[in-house]
């Protein structure tokens, strides 16, 4: 290899943090995007253990999203998982909000009594959603901030990004917006 191309390798190396900005669709080789992200998120955890509390905002929730953050997030049992959401649900898998509800709550219940989380927290906002975060922490402080460009039912496919936030500002616009979902509930479950 050149002198030069080496180089502009190890300097592209410094500037870019690739660990914690991708698109799961181009990063996984041999595996589905999804099961990229999940690898990513629990290493990240592994390699965190100060975290112990992990909130999931995104509109749209259904039986299989909590399964699927079982999956991204679960198996540690000091972990507290919060989730907001509308549960605005896609057609194709479940019509009846209420009905969905009480399925998620269900399993929800089966996954603290087995210790796959320390406890569930699922949170019912009336707030107007769109974007989609999770925030990892320690207790109430906020140890970092990923956006996600798509809802967790999408399974990171259809070129779906994940970025880690750097931006103090938007940071605190990420935290306080989480706050003005939580004061505007219908239910917490």
């Amino acid at each position: 290899m050149s002198y030069l191309k080496e180089r502009s390798k190890k300097i592209n190396a410094q500037i870019v943090q690739h660990k914690n900005c991708f698109i799961p669709q181009i990063e996984a080789i041999e595996t589905t995007a999804f099961n990229y992200v999940v690898k990513h998120f629990q290493s990240y955890l592994m390699s965190n253990y100060e975290i112990n509390k992990i909130i999931v905002i995104d509109p749209y929730m259904t039986v299989a999203d909590l399964q699927r953050l079982t999956l991204l997030f679960g198996g540690n049992s000091k972990n507290i998982l919060e989730v907001v959401t509308k549960f605005e649900a896609y057609r194709r898998e479940e019509v009846d909000k209420e009905q969905t509800i009480q399925e998620i709550v269900k399993g929800k219940n089966k996954l603290v009594s087995n210790g796959v989380f320390k406890n569930i927290n699922i949170y019912h906002s009336q707030c107007s959603m769109h974007d989609r975060y999770f925030i990892f922490g320690h207790n109430e402080r906020i140890i970092s901030i990923f956006t996600i460009g798509g809802s967790i039912n999408q399974n990171f496919e259809n070129y779906i990004n994940i970025q880690v936030v750097s931006d103090m500002y938007l940071w605190d616009s990420i935290n306080h917006y989480h706050d003005l979902l939580k004061e505007n509930l219908k239910a917490e479950y």
